[in-house]
C-alpha cells in the first residue's frame, strides 16, 4: 500500500471521529443546556402556582387547564394525587406518587426534579416538585416534545456538516498527504529538492547507496559487455544453455558452423533449434553433469566438440558448449604426415644410391680407373642433390617461421635477376634445344635480392623441366597500374586442371616418373610460393594439357 494511500486514509478516519466527537458534545451540551431550561421553565412555573395556592383553593386551579402544555398534580404528603390537571385522568383512579423521584427528593429537601418516559402520555415528560406550606407536594410537568424536535433538527444538520467535513478532509488530506509525501520522492534524485532535516541523514545513506549500486552496475554492466564481445569475436563456436537446455548465449562462429536457421536462438531449447544426435547426447549427458569431448563432422567441417556442465553449489546450473574447427589442424597435419613422408622418401632415394655405390668399392667390387671414376661421378652426383634437397628444406622451414623477416631489403631490378638466371639455364636448356624469348623492360621491385633471384631462377628451370624438346621459355617483364609483373610461359607438357592447385605444395608431383628423369628436389614452386607471399605478390597459373603452361606474378608491394 502507498503511504500516500495511507495517509489520507487515516486523515480522513481522524477527520470523521473528530468530527463525530464533536457532535456528540455539541449534542450532550445542547441536550443539558435544553434540560436546564426547562427545569428552570418549570420552576417559575410552580413557584406562581405556589403563590396562586396561597391565596385560593386548589378547585380553582382548574383555570390553567391546558394552558401551554403544563401539567399540574398536587399530592398530599402520603402520595396521594388531590389534584390531576389532566382532564382525561381521574384522581381517584391515578396511582399512589409517593415513589415518584421528584415527590422524593420534594418531601426530604424542598424541591425535586425528574424525567422519564410516560406510558399514558407516550412522550418524554419533565417534571418539577415543590414542597408547600401545608405539606403537599406541588408538581409541574411538561412534555418535551418541542425540544426533540429541536433536537433532532440539529442532528440531522450536524450529520450534514460531518459530510461535508469528511468530504473537504478528504481533499485537504490528500493535497496534504501529497506535500508530506513529496521530500520522500526527493529521495530518488540524489538527494535534490525540499527533504526534512530528519530524513537528512537517511537521504544521504540512500544517495550514498544508490551512487554505490550504479557504480557496481556499471562496473557490471561494462564486464558483461566485454564478456560479451570476446564471446560474439571468438573464432570457436560458444554455446551457454541454462539447466533446461534452453540457449542463454550463442556466438555467432557457433551459428555458422551449425547453419543455424534463424539468427536469434537466445530463449529457444536447443533440442528444438538444432538435430545434431552428437550434440544433443552431450547436452543430455552434461544436464545429468557428465562432460563430453567428441569429434563430429558440420558441413564438410571437422569440428572439435567441448561440452561440460556449469556448477553451483554443488548443482548444475547450465551447460557449456565448446565448438573448435579443427578443419585447417586436420589438413596441416595430413600435410605434414605427407612432407614427413616425402621428405623421408626423397632422401632415402640419394642416400640409398651412395650407400650402394660405397658398398660396391668398398667390397673391390668395382677394380677398374673408370670404373671407380663413374661411380665416384655417382656418388657426387646424389650427393649434389641431398645437398640441394636439405638446402630448400632449411630454406622452406625458415620462411615457414612467423617471426622469419626479410633482410637486405632494397631497390632490385627484375630484368638483372631474369637475364642471369637465363645465362645460367642457357646450358641445361640447350640440351633438348630449348630456347629463351624474352620481353624485358626494366622493372623495379623492393626485397631481398637473393630470394627474388632464387624465384625467378625456379619459375625459369621449372618451364625447362617440363617442356618438350625444341620448345620455347616466353619471359615477360612489364608494369601494369604501377605493379611489377612477371610472366613465365613454356610450350611444355601443361598441367590438369584438378592439380592446377596443388603444384605449388612440397614434393607433389604431376608425373611422378617425369620428375626422375628431370631431375629437382620437387621443391622449386613451394619455394616461389613463399618467396612470393613475403613480397606481396599474387601467383595465378594458366596451363592446358599438351599446349603449355603460364605462370604470372604481380607484385602489389609499393616501389
Amino acid at each position: 500500500m502507498k503511504l500516500r494511500t495511507t495517509l489520507t486514509k487515516h486523515f480522513v478516519i481522524i477527520a470523521g471521529l473528530a468530527t463525530f466527537i464533536t457532535a456528540m458534545c455539541c449534542c450532550a451540551v445542547f441536550w443539558f443546556a435544553l434540560s436546564e431550561q426547562a427545569y428552570n421553565d418549570l420552576s417559575g412555573y410552580c413557584d406562581m402556582l405556589s403563590e396562586y395556592l396561597k391565596s385560593n383553593d386548589v378547585k380553582s386551579l382548574s383555570i390553567i387547564e391546558g394552558i401551554d402544555d403544563y401539567r399540574v398534580t398536587l399530592v398530599d404528603k402520603n402520595g396521594k394525587v388531590i389534584y390531576e390537571s389532566r382532564s382525561d385522568l381521574n384522581e381517584n383512579e391515578m396511582d399512589n406518587h409517593i415513589n415518584r423521584p421528584e415527590i422524593q427528593q420534594a418531601l426530604k429537601k424542598g424541591v425535586g426534579e425528574g424525567s422519564r418516559y410516560s406510558v399514558s402520555m407516550h412522550q418524554m415528560i419533565y417534571y418539577y416538585a415543590l414542597k408547600l406550606d401545608d405539606g403537599n407536594i406541588l408538581r409541574v410537568g411538561r412534555a418535551v416534545r418541542s425540544i426533540f424536535s429541536l433536537y433532532l433538527w440539529m442532528i440531522i444538520i450536524v450529520l450534514f456538516l460531518g459530510v461535508y467535513i469528511v468530504l473537504f478532509s478528504l481533499l485537504l488530506s490528500s493535497r496534504l498527504a501529497k506535500k508530506i509525501v513529496k521530500p520522500f520522492d526527493n529521495l530518488q534524485y540524489n538527494n535534490k529538492g525540499v527533504i526534512y532535516d530528519e530524513l537528512k541523514p537517511f537521504a544521504d545513506t540512500i544517495a550514498t547507496q544508490q551512487r554505490k549500486i550504479k557504480s557496481q552496475f556499471d562496473d557490471l554492466q561494462e564486464q558483461r559487455d566485454q564478456i560479451t564481445t570476446l564471446i560474439s569475436n571468438m573464432r570457436e563456436g560458444f554455446i551457454m544453455l541454462d539447466v533446461d537446455k534452453v540457449i542463454l548465449i550463442e556466438n555467432g562462429s557457433a551459428k555458422k558452423l551449425l547453419k543455424a536457421k534463424h539468427k536469434k536462438n537466445e530463449g529457444k531449447n536447443i533440442l528444438e533449434v538444432y538435430d545434431n544426435d552428437t550434440i544433443l547426447e552431450s547436452v543430455n549427458k552434461a544436464a545429468k553433469g557428465e562432460s563430453t569431448t567428441a569429434e563430429i563432422k558440420l558441413n564438410k567441417k571437422n569440428v572439435k566438440l567441448y561440452v561440460n556442465p556449469v556448477y553451483s553449489s554443488g548443482e548444475v546450473v547450465g551447460i557449456i558448449c565448446l565448438l573448435l574447427d579443427i578443419t585447417a589442424q586436420k589438413k596441416t597435419e595430413k600435410l605434414r604426415r605427407e612432407f614427413t613422408a616425402n621428405v623421408t622418401h626423397e632422401l632415402k632415394t640419394p642416400l640409398t644410391s651412395i650407400s650402394g655405390y660405397a658398398e660396391m668399392i668398398e667390397n673391390g667390387m668395382v677394380t677398374k680407373t673408370e670404373d671407380m671414376q663413374m661411380f665416384a661421378g655417382r656418388i657426387h652426383k646424389e650427393a649434389g642433390r641431398l645437398i640441394a634437397l636439405i638446402g630448400d628444406i632449411m630454406r622452406l622451414s625458415k620462411m615457414d617461421d612467423k617471426a622469419y623477416r626479410m633482410e637486405g631489403v632494397k631497390r632490385v631490378n627484375l630484368k638483372d635477376m631474369v637475364e642471369e638466371a637465363v645465362d645460367v639455364l642457357e646450358m641445361a636448356a640447350g640440351k633438348n634445344n630449348i630456347t629463351f624469348e624474352l620481353n624485358l623492360a626494366d622493372t623495379m621491385v623492393t626485397g631481398n635480392e637473393t630470394q627474388l633471384y632464387e624465384l625467378v631462377f625456379n619459375l625459369c628451370d621449372n618451364s625447362i623441366r617440363y617442356n618438350k624438346p625444341n620448345g620455347t621459355v616466353y619471359i615477360t617483364l612489364k608494369t601494369e597500374n604501377e605493379n611489377a609483373v612477371l610472366i613465365v610461359k613454356d610450350t611444355g607438357i601443361g598441367i590438369e586442371k584438378k592439380h592446377q592447385d596443388r603444384i605449388f605444395e612440397r614434393f607433389y608431383r604431376v608425373d611422378k616418373s617425369r620428375s626422375k628423369e628431370t631431375g629437382g628436389t620437387g621443391l622449386g614452386l613451394a619455394i616461389v610460393k613463399h618467396i612470393a607471399e613475403l613480397h606481396s605478390a599474387r601467383i595465378k597459373v594458366d596451363s592446358i594439357v599438351g599446349e603449355g603452361t603460364k605462370i604470372t606474378i604481380a607484385f602489389y608491394s609499393k616501389n
